[in-house]
């Protein structure tokens, strides 16, 4: 829908136009127009008041459909003005759950005769997820500023597909902005005051000290080892293994439990309790100064909760292994949360691969196709070629250790692999590491097989 301007005004100007319009008791914007039909007034003509056309775009708006396409609108204004937001995938499902959940309750509150502010939960989630980044108060502000010429670019477009015996479009986006101005500035009012509190509780004296010096270690600022280990009370010295571990919805016993699940794996490794730092309203970083001897993971799943995802850097000794399995295990998280799924404990050495491509492209997609040609895609039987052939790959291209690897007979082995070849472009023997790459980028996200099959299915 093309998006039109009404003339009561300038669409440049919209924010300031309307700023510090507050809200009356019936629910209509102070800033309507003196001349016109009132909100609630019955026109001359017989066609729909504003209060009524309100009422029924409610109902339509509070479809699920709708919400996302509001908070994708909105959402993409934000992320493109904001990178820190953007660079970020927690602080991305933070704010997507923040929009959503204000969306809804702006809509709540326009449904009634009065309006009533609410500030949600998934609101005061955001604000404190951007001091436990270490952001400041711009970046928070910046979210309401750009939300704010958002919802003006929406309502303007949307009300240009107003038609005969609706209100005139000039009085509905009035009163729509009017409303949806006066909830962005209490909305910002209400954050500003959760933003300072947060920061007071999480950076004063000790806990500042100790969260400066983690910003600078990954920042990668010298620091001097033994005075690093005395501030944060942890084994610096020692290996290090960064863990971050998170959920996808938050509640209030979830950094209780995220605590609890850093320090379960610490005791599996036999190590001392972690450091942690909480760095949102559902994702807590964990340190693991791992024991003298213990240079690695475990290639099996260690013992985290369901519900919770564990996205696990490589052990690197001292000051710079702090900063490079963070480093790792932020990239493993993006991963994760791109992929979807159930990835609930993934190391960085398993997926390193992905990570450096930066996890799904479409370039990426077009070269996984015509590696694999038809093996890509398909149901269950092509998946079983495709784990068969990858086992074979990981092990050596050994048929008797991928027959022990998949607890099956090596006849068994042999008759995957030949078919997996029916499928394939080429023999596997002829581009190993692309092969392992793709199969691996299949594993992780749906990519289906080109149009044009390089062979007949059997």
């Amino acid at each position: 829908m093309a998006a039109s301007r009404p003339s009561i005004v300038d669409a440049a100007d919209a924010p300031a136009a309307h700023a510090g319009r507050r809200v009356s008791e019936t629910g209509s914007g102070v800033g309507m127009p003196d001349e016109g039909t009132p909100a609630g007034a019955v026109p001359e003509d017989g066609s729909t008041t504003v209060k009524d056309w309100v009422a029924a775009y409610v109902v339509t708006a509070r479809e699920a459909e709708h919400v996302q396409e509001f908070v994708t609108f909105v959402d993409e204004r934000i992320s493109g003005g904001i990178p820190e937001i953007h660079r970020d995938p927690a602080l991305m499902e933070d704010l997507h759950q923040s929009t959503r959940s204000q969306w809804i309750g702006f809509l709540g509150g326009l449904s009634g005769d009065g309006y009533t502010f609410t500030l949600t939960p998934q609101a005061i989630a955001l604000a404190q997820s951007i001091v436990r980044r270490g952001l400041d108060l711009t970046v928070l502000l910046n979210v309401y500023r750009i939300a704010s010429q958002a919802l003006w670019d929406f309502f303007t477009r949307f009300v240009a597909g107003l038609g005969p015996g609706d209100p005139p479009r000039d009085e509905v986006l009035v009163h729509l902005y009017g409303l949806s101005s006066a909830w962005v500035e209490e909305m910002t009012e209400r954050l500003i005051e959760v933003f300072y509190a947060e920061r007071g509780q999480f950076f004063d004296g000790a806990a500042a000290r100790r969260r400066e010096l983690i910003d600078a270690i990954l920042a990668g600022d010298p620091v001097e080892r033994e005075a690093a280990g005395r501030v944060l009370g942890h084994q610096i010295e020692r290996t290090q293994l960064c863990v971050i571990f998170w959920v996808t919805e938050a509640t209030a016993h979830t950094l209780p439990t995220l605590r609890e699940a850093a320090r379960s794996v610490a005791e599996q490794l036999g190590a001392p309790p972690p450091l942690t730092v909480v760095a949102g309203s559902r994702e807590v970083w964990c340190w693991i100064a791992l024991p003298n001897g213990h240079d690695a993971v475990p290639a099996t799943a260690l013992d985290v909760p369901a519900a919770i995802n564990a996205a696990v850097g490589s052990p690197v000794p001292g000051v710079d292994g702090f900063r490079i399995g963070y480093e790792q295990a932020r990239a493993v998280q993006a991963l994760v949360e791109s992929a979807g799924g159930d990835h609930p404990f993934t190391r960085y050495e398993d997926v390193d691969v992905l990570c450096l491509v930066g996890g799904r492209t479409d370039a990426a997609d077009r070269v996984v196709r015509r590696t694999l040609g038809d093996l890509a895609g398909g149901g269950p039987s092509r998946r079983v070629l495709r784990e068969s052939v990858q086992v074979y790959l990981q092990h050596g291209m050994s048929v008797d250790a991928t027959a022990a690897a998949l607890v099956v007979h090596r006849n068994t082995v042999r008759y995957r692999l030949e078919r997996a070849e029916r499928h394939l472009p080429a023999p596997i023997a002829d581009h190993i590491f692309p092969l392992a790459f793709a199969l691996q980028y299949v594993a992780w996200f749906d990519v289906a097989a080109p149009e044009r099959r390089h062979r007949p299915e059997s």
